[in-house]
């Protein structure tokens, strides 16, 4: 639950997103040693938030410039206004407090340098989303008074993935052992400068714009996969890179991008239809503390680690 002025306010923080990508690709075989490709993506993303602001944080936004609205001088009459919360929320598991549809797309190709070295390039482009709209309340948190909620209309603006550049090199060294290193540039800097929410109603209106200030990120990645058996292959894998937020960007909403993770895996061939598949991995922890004033009260504190378990198996027809 989330406080405004040490006063337990009973609203939560929180947020839960969702990104659908439909592709409708293409493939071109220009030789036996080089393959072309694209795709045009509908996609749609589903976002669920709650977020409390203190009175602490609500006056260094509008101090800057990032806070707006009509709202404002409405709370500024409550005898002891503590805070405002927004919430856009269902809760349901697979339901969105606001959604939106956009597009993007894909290049890429898959060239064999030799008979055992490939080399696999695509970029995929900054998606184009719509704003993300839907219906909100924004509750003023009075010391006195209560909570007082006030129901309207929400849009998210500029919710965009960020374009990214793939480049992978695979290596058959024996006919056992293949060995891969992928390396990824995220272009965070120009999708993720500010989220961007605005709020109307009957009342009154508010727009406010939470500074994040991405930075570009690289991920370098390595893989290599040994057939033990005619049956059983394992594999393994490490995966590390930047951290595209800063400190001062960390919401207790949105915890940083973990950066570190080892993975393990096997597969095997149960019969010639049938394959077990089961992998494992895991991602360091990863912490960060902000204690600026414009997307926290207090000082916020984030530490995440993450196990992920995978057990699949494949039935061939």
């Amino acid at each position: 639950m989330g406080y405004a002025a040490d006063a337990d306010t009973g609203l939560e923080n929180a947020s839960r997103l969702f990104i659908l990508d439909i592709p409708f690709a293409v493939s071109f075989k220009i030789n036996d040693r080089l393959v072309i490709g694209g795709s045009l993506d509908a996609k749609w993303s589903g976002l669920n938030l709650d977020y409390l602001l203190g009175t602490n944080q609500l006056g260094s936004l509008a101090g800057d410039g990032r806070v707006s609205g009509s709202l404002l001088g409405l709370i500024g009459t409550l005898p002891d206004p503590r805070g405002v919360h927004l919430s856009v929320s269902q809760n349901k598991e697979l339901a969105s407090g606001v959604d939106g549809w956009g597009y993007s797309g894909r290049l890429g190709l898959l060239y064999k340098i030799t008979p055992t070295t490939k080399l696999g390039i695509s970029y995929m482009l900054k998606s184009h989303m719509n704003d993300l709209k839907g219906k909100g309340t924004v509750t003023a948190v009075d010391g006195l008074i209560g909570n007082v909620p006030i129901e309207g209309e929400v849009r998210v603006l500029d919710f965009n993935t960020p374009a990214k550049l793939d480049v992978g090199l695979s290596h058959q060294v024996t006919d056992k052992l293949l060995v891969a290193v992928d390396v990824s540039r995220v272009f965070w800097k120009d999708a993720w400068k500010d989220i961007k929410v605005g709020f109307s109603s009957d009342v009154g209106d508010v727009d406010l714009r939470l500074p994040q200030n991405a930075k570009d990120q690289t991920i370098v990645a390595i893989g290599a996969s040994y057939a033990a058996t005619p049956n059983l292959t394992v594999r393994a894998g490490y995966r590390q890179a930047t951290q595209p937020f800063n400190d001062e960007g960390l919401l207790a909403l949105v915890p940083g991008i973990l950066r570190k993770h080892a993975s393990l895996g096997f597969s095997y061939q149960v019969s010639k239809s049938g394959r077990f598949d089961a992998a494992y991995s895991h991602a360091f922890e990863q912490s960060m503390t902000n204690r600026s004033a414009y997307n926290t009260s207090s000082p916020v504190r984030s530490s995440m680690s993450q196990d992920n378990f995978v057990l699949a198996y494949n039935y061939s027809f």
